[in-house]
């Protein structure tokens, strides 16, 4: 667990290889180019619930994704990306 700034310690997050592979391939994704939701779907094999629970997790960990006439993309580098989670 990690302290936040408050003081507060926030519980960690348990996350399988599976996700965590997922997660990286949805960075490089976004990072690539702006994409539409359908097409992350179609590229990561996952369904629109997913998608979801993996955007507030990168959320979470501090990664902001840009949403903007249906398009998807990241706010920031990959390597930014990568080092938050």
């Amino acid at each position: 667990m990690t302290d936040s700034p408050g003081g507060r310690r926030r519980p960690s997050i348990h996350i399988t290889l599976p996700r965590a592979s997922r997660l990286h391939r949805l960075i490089s994704i976004l990072g690539a180019s702006p994409c539409t939701r359908d097409a992350v779907l179609s590229q990561l094999g996952i369904g629109l619930r997913t998608f979801y629970r993996e955007l507030e997790l990168l959320s979470r960990c501090g990664v902001q994704v840009h949403h903007k006439n249906k398009l998807y993309a990241l706010a920031t580098t990959v390597e930014q990306a990568e080092g938050r989670l």
